[in-house]
């Protein structure tokens, strides 16, 4: 009997009727099928050859087989087959599918993206769905390799074809993008093409159109092919030229963006936008070869282990520093005890201490085992740490010359930039915080403008600002030094250090017709946000929250707690507010102001009508994690997990809230379920090690006497399983994740 109805289309997707197409190898298929099944891979392999002897041109065989030798992990194999069935029938949407994952597994996400480009044709016959997971995937393994643009276009487009559960994934993955710190914010920025110019011919502006429908569709690599026709041709392709660049990123072929990027650049009048994309420029391109400094191991064996170790003790020049790995690049590097070796002796804690009083490290000191590992640039510095090494050792090592080996090169520029100095280990951390926050605002104006720059053709920005030709790349640096979002920033004048070195300033933003949501990031960061109104205010402070930019969200959050009615109107959650500024104020060090905040959103919520206590209890909890040590901030979480216990609702937000800070882990389960395990690892070694010597806040049983009735998750769900599914909603609060493929 027949495994389909004979006259029903083709599970191969050749359009054609089962009857005369794939019955013919039926028994073929429902064998290796089984064989499968079964684990038996290479026996289904010969047994759909078999098949093809007779029916070479059989899609269904070909499919089969493309899939087995991927499973086998032959992917150049799987390609073959699956670009013989797409020569067979180019329309066939599974043998596309097919070749485009073939190419994915095979040569990378950027081969699989010019691939998905080609066989688009066929792929938009497939179901939505499937169009959508193939798009999704592709956009993972794109933002796995670094090209995050490339990958937030192909999750948009994920979006817009895809199932809920996958559209659920595509919006992790963009929210992501959009909030990750380790993404610079030229790379978050999410860019628009540009219109045709009013001023071209209606014959340009025409075929601008299409190119533009192109791109918005997905059809990029056509888009991209327009836009490069039309940038050959009149003074108004320009902006092609500009478009062409951004639709090779999307594409994630950055060398040939860079490219047309900077010939739009070249021929453009400066303006804001051409600044912000030579910044981009700068920031994605590949830094040329220029002078480097090797980093040298010098190491020793040690002789006598208790003699180094008063020797280094008894140092004052030298201070320990932890452990670290031998080797970074090793994963199976021995791992030591560290030891700075500094430019002059560490002076006491004290709050009223400078930069000037800090000495620099100049080089480190490895002890692992029964070796003694000098690590430093050889610059000029390295035969002068090597005689104090010896001398600080004396004995403990053998007089023999060291052994000596590169393990990386930097460049000399990045190496003239850094100032590394040492803290006194007493030091609160607000003092640290302004310590380190005041060496890089130093080491910008005194180091800065006398480095020679990659992005300046490794001129220097003083010597780049006399240079006409250099003007937008000074600017663009500039720009990308003082949007930075780093706490030093806010030490240095900007506007008086673009006068004293003649370099344009960034243009003036107007409060009154600024616009944020077609402002690149960068701008958001140089608002003047005190001066927005209402509307702006508000929609600053949601893209704020959008792309993790924490200095627009403190100071937008600050106007907002004192704007009652705006917060009414927009229905803004004040707790939001409050949650913001506390953290905030706990991430630099002050815990007064991070208590105060915390005092007045109590104050704000016994005001209403529906209380959240549990919102403030969390805050409070993020605010002892970054200012108290874990045997103090643990009684405290431990409290909160005895009073969640009895309730289901505030068990579930519990949960959401350990994944959010990392106590819990949510992984996939590796049974393949489709269900998310949790790994609760982290937060029952932390009960364990300070659980059981304290009691709760309010008075309650603690830890120590809780026993069973302690909650954890697996309290919640069962013993041993540890699991929510999907279907159940995500946990409140979950930290939005990179989700890609494989993983």
């Amino acid at each position: 009997m027949s495994l389909m109805d004979p006259y029903s289309p083709c599970f191969c997707g050749s359009g054609q009727k089962y009857k005369w197409c794939c019955q013919k190898v039926e028994s073929q298929l429902e064998r290796s099928a089984r064989l499968e099944e079964s684990g038996q891979l290479e026996s289904a392999i010969k047994t759909l050859d078999e098949g093809l002897l007779k029916a070479p041109d059989s899609p269904g065989l070909l499919i089969r087989k493309a899939i087995v030798l991927s499973k086998l992990e032959r992917f150049d194999l799987a390609r073959k087959v699956a670009e013989e069935l797409t020569a067979r029938q180019p329309k066939n949407p599974l043998g596309a599918i097919l070749l485009v994952r073939s190419v994915l597994l095979e040569e990378g996400p950027v081969e699989a993206a010019e691939q998905y480009q080609r066989s688009l044709p066929a792929l938009q016959e497939m179901h939505p769905a499937e169009l959508g997971e193939l798009t999704y995937t592709l956009a993972g393994a794109l933002g796995q390799m670094g090209f995050y643009l490339a990958a937030r276009k192909h999750a948009e487009l994920a979006l817009g074809v895809a199932e809920e559960a996958i559209q659920r994934e595509a919006r992790q993955l963009i929210g992501e993008v959009s909030r990750s710190r380790r993404i610079s914010i030229w790379e978050r920025n999410r860019y628009r093409l540009a219109p045709a110019p009013e001023s071209a011919s209606a014959e340009f502006r025409a075929s601008f159109a299409n190119a533009l429908k192109w791109a918005e569709s997905g059809q990029l690599s056509a888009a991209e092919a327009a836009f490069a026709l039309l940038a050959a041709g009149s003074h108004a392709g320009i902006w092609a030229e500009r478009n062409r660049g951004i639709c090779l990123l999307w594409l994630a072929r950055e060398e040939e963006a860079l490219q047309a990027l900077r010939r739009y650049i070249a021929r453009t009048p400066v303006s804001a936008d051409v600044v912000e994309l030579e910044a981009l420029c700068q920031q994605l391109d590949i830094v040329p070869p220029g002078e480097s400094v090797d980093v040298v191991q010098l190491s020793w064996p040690i002789r006598d282990r208790d003699a180094l170790a008063a020797a280094l003790a008894g140092n004052k020049g030298v201070i320990a520093g932890g452990k670290r790995q031998v080797r970074k690049d090793e994963e199976n590097s021995p791992i030591g005890e560290l030891y700075h070796l500094l430019t002059h002796e560490l002076g006491t804690a004290d709050a009223a201490v400078t930069i000037e009083d800090l000495p620099d490290v100049e080089g480190v000191l490895i002890v692992a085992g029964d070796t003694l590992v000098l690590e430093a640039h050889d610059d000029g510095r390295l035969d002068r740490l090597t005689d104090r090494v010896v001398s600080l050792a004396g004995r403990a090592i053998p007089p023999a010359h060291p052994r000596t080996k590169v393990v990386a090169r930097d460049q000399k520029y990045m190496v003239k930039l850094q100032r590394p100095i040492c803290i006194p280990p007493g030091v609160d951390r607000a003092t640290r915080r302004r310590l380190q926050a005041e060496a890089s605002a130093h080491s910008f104006r005194t180091l800065w403008f006398d480095t020679p720059h990659p992005s300046l053709d490794w001129r220097t920005p003083r010597e780049a600002g006399t240079l006409p030709e250099l003007r937008v790349a000074l600017r663009a640096a500039m720009l990308m030094m003082e949007a930075s979002e780093e706490p030093w920033t806010e030490l240095v004048d900007f506007a008086a250090i673009r006068r004293d070195h003649g370099i344009e300033p960034e243009p003036t933003i107007d409060p009154a017709t600024f616009d944020p949501a077609s402002a690149h990031i960068c701008r958001l960061i140089l608002a003047p946000i005190e001066q927005l109104g209402d509307d702006a205010l508000v929609l600053t402070l949601r893209l704020g929250m959008e792309y993790g930019l924490r200095s627009v969200l403190r100071r937008a959050a600050r106007m907002l707690v004192d704007r009652p009615d705006v917060v009414e109107k927009h229905k803004i959650d004040p707790v939001v507010l409050y949650m913001i500024l506390g953290r905030d104020a706990a991430s630099q060090g002050d815990r007064a102001q991070a208590d105060e905040w915390l005092a007045r959103g109590r104050e704000w919520d016994r005001s209403r009508r529906t209380r959240d206590p549990l919102a403030w209890e969390f805050l409070e909890l993020d605010i002892r994690m970054v200012d108290e040590p874990a045997e103090q901030w643990v009684p405290f979480l431990a409290g909160l997990l005895e009073r969640c216990r009895p309730d289901q609702r505030l068990n579930t937000r519990m949960l959401g809230k350990l994944v959010e800070i990392g106590l819990v882990e949510a992984r996939p389960d590796p049974g393949g379920t489709g269900r998310i395990t949790l790994d609760i690892a982290t937060l029952e070694a932390l009960l364990a090690q300070f659980g059981p010597r304290i009691t709760t806040a309010d008075g309650r049983l603690g830890a120590a006497d809780a026993g069973e009735r302690l909650w954890t998750p697996e309290s919640q769900v069962g013993a041993g399983a540890a699991i929510w599914t999907p279907d159940q909603g995500a946990p409140a609060g979950e930290k939005p994740r990179l989700i890609l493929p494989g993983q």
